[in-house]
């Protein structure tokens, strides 16, 4: 696995840590359609280093929330604050096309999930928000490029330094719980000190002193307490040492959480195992991270827990490339979650899986901001749960909105997959209607998205929802559910929801014969809602998802009722009557991604969907003037 063994270190199989920062360079190219010009803004709280690039038309700004630090160095991008002619889009964050390149190279250079094999190369990423993890040490480049979705001679470019340092000169310490581990031998890096540390709870109190805290691979500890890093300890690696696969592994024994990290930063937790012990107990949890920033959980693995990973006011954190699973089915009291993730903003969850939390969801995220889920499998929430699901800024028991926002957030090329329990694959909204929390600016991209008992997908997003280039698979009445109308405690009506270009496919009539692509709830309430280019296919179904009629239909409504070309708007779907017989692809029982290619006869029979210069992405094969209905792969 990657994160096994270290190119730099594979002698002594360690993971890198940083310690001090390095200074950065700021490089910067401009690729103008047409001429050039313009200034920059204002430096955003918070950011390093950002500027614009100017090109007719566009003012690209690239965000990072840090330029330099010691491998592995988590970093989150954004390029918020980019603007753009009216003549292109009002829009920039949602319709100009935003691909990132970054110069690093991996041992493993693609992730282990994502919608289709194309999309998984680490060191690529498309969106206005990304994450990326630099494993190496060395200067690395950080290329971003926008590209206008009406003129797409329109571009701009803009790049940036990364500094990325060897943990060669950091203090480090080499831990047994069966022995004193001798430098330089069985991995223990040459200049380390050993110490055989039986209690969890002690190897906590090595941070005062270490800034590499390196764990024997194979061995097992029993918690007498949690892994404790305090405020006055900042900076710094758990990690492994030693060889083999096996890693260092505490079983929570005692009540409480495996590592606790409190108003402290830059910490990287890499390559352990954390586990229950059968007993279900309410504070044994994987990792816990409050009031601090810039954190990285990197190849770790989490089961039988009550929370895999909670954090809450923390700025910064990435979860990169591990497992958590297994968890907690209530049996004792407690509903095991994958992760709950409070005001947690600078959010990066890349190529994971979070799987199987028996009775409840399995990704609760309760307010977020420039943040981005990328490349993971998320599956398996209890029954009417959702696997992912997306609140707004506020505490469970807060009901009136709090002036803030849950902003910012795209969710690209993951598995997200409630196909065998649970109920909405996927959410974004207040977590009832009797919370007032608001939403906007959310971009859910090119994800397979099943589900079985609720709609695959669901949103109440207040402002700028959208939704292109997903495949959306379901045995229930609906495939894409829209609250539109706000709710009883003041989330506002939907302004902005863009739903195209998806595949969306009723697998069969075992749940029900009823069957809509979309439920509108109180579309007369909302403004500037499209429905366009979507391919649905659905056969045997006698009804619409409301029970009304004589067949599948794109789709029904409820509440304040609206009307096509005035409240809301429809362009390139599949007609009612062809939804059940207007087959898109050849396999029988499509399951993959790849099933979903729509095949040459239904090329050739008129189901393309003329642009008319609307939005297009340049992460997806596009024709001159048109394209197939739905989903392309990449």
């Amino acid at each position: 696995m990657r994160f096994a063994m270290s190119t730099f270190a594979q002698t002594t199989l360690v993971r890198y840590a940083r310690w001090g920062l390095i200074a950065a360079s700021v490089a910067v190219t401009a690729a103008c359609g047409g001429g050039g010009g313009g200034g920059a803004p204002s430096t955003p709280a918070n950011m390093a280093s950002p500027a614009s690039v100017a090109s007719t038309g566009i003012d690209l700004v690239l965000n990072a929330n840090r330029v330099s630090g010691v491998a592995p160095l988590a970093v989150s991008f954004n390029s918020i604050g980019t603007t753009a002619d009216a003549a292109l889009t009002t829009r920039p964050f949602h319709e100009l096309s935003y691909k990132w390149e970054f110069s690093d190279t991996s041992d493993v250079p693609d992730w282990t999930y994502g919608a289709t094999p194309a999309a998984r190369k680490k060191n690529i990423a498309y969106g206005p928000v990304a994450g990326h993890v630099f494993e190496k040490p060395g200067t690395w480049t950080v290329t971003l490029t926008a590209v206008s979705a009406k003129n797409r001679s329109v571009t701009a470019q803009r790049s940036l330094t990364i500094s990325v340092a060897d943990p060669a000169a950091l203090t480090t310490v080499c831990v047994s719980n069966s022995g004193i581990p001798v430098p330089g031998v069985a991995g223990c890096p040459a200049g380390a000190t050993g110490q055989m540390v039986p209690s969890w709870a002690g190897i906590g109190s090595l941070t005062d002193t270490y800034k590499r805290v390196l764990l024997k691979r194979g061995d097992v500890w029993s918690s007498d307490g949690h892994l404790s890093i305090s405020s006055s300890r900042t900076g710094g690696i758990v990690g492994a040492y030693g060889a083999g696969n096996v890693k260092p592994k505490v079983i929570l024994v005692s009540n409480n959480a495996g590592f606790y990290l409190a108003g402290t930063s830059d910490w990287r937790i890499l390559d352990v195992e954390v586990s229950g012990n059968g007993i279900q107990g309410a504070s044994k949890q994987g990792i816990v991270f409050t009031n601090g920033s810039n954190v990285l959980v990197s190849g770790v693995s989490i089961s039988d827990v009550f929370i895999g990973v909670s954090s809450g006011i923390v700025r910064g954190l990435t979860i990169e490339a591990s497992h958590i699973y297994g968890l907690y089915d209530a049996s004792g009291g407690h509903p095991g979650i994958a992760m709950y993730l409070e005001n947690t903003d600078e959010l990066s969850i890349l190529g994971s899986k979070f799987s199987d939390s028996p009775t409840t969801h399995v990704i609760r995220l309760q307010g977020v901001e420039k943040s981005v889920i990328s490349n993971n499998q998320i599956e398996m929430a209890g029954p009417s749960r959702n696997a992912l699901t997306i609140r707004g800024k506020s505490t469970s028991s807060a009901f009136a909105w709090n002036g803030n926002w849950t902003q910012h957030v795209v969710v690209n090329n993951n598995i997200i997959d409630n196909s065998v329990r649970g109920g909405y694959a996927l959410y974004v909204g207040p977590q009832s209607t009797g919370h007032a929390e608001r939403i906007r600016d959310v971009i859910i991209e090119g994800n397979y998205i099943k589900s079985r008992e609720l709609y695959a997908a669901n949103f109440q997003v207040a402002e700028n929802l959208s939704v292109r280039n997903n495949i959306l698979s379901t045995y229930y009445a609906y495939a894409i559910g829209l609250g539109l109308g706000g709710n009883v405690a003041g989330s506002p009506a939907t302004k902005g929801a863009y739903i195209y270009h998806n595949t969306i496919y009723k697998v069969d009539t075992s749940m029900t014969s009823n069957f809509s692509a979309f439920y509108l709830s109180s579309p007369g309430l909302a403004s500037e809602v499209r429905l366009s280019n979507n391919i649905v296919y659905a056969v045997g179904n006698n009804r619409n998802g409301a029970g009304n009629g004589s067949g599948a239909t794109l789709l029904a409504q409820g509440g304040v009722v609206g009307s096509d070309g005035t409240h809301f708007f429809t362009q390139g779907n599949t007609d009612d009557v062809d939804i059940a017989v207007s087959k898109p692809w050849t396999s029988i029982n499509p399951t993959d991604p790849v099933h979903f290619k729509p095949d040459a006869n239904y090329a050739s029979s008129g189901n393309t969907f003329s642009l008319d210069g609307g939005v297009w992405d340049l992460t997806y094969q596009e024709l001159s003037s048109s394209r197939l209905r739905g989903a392309l792969e990449r």
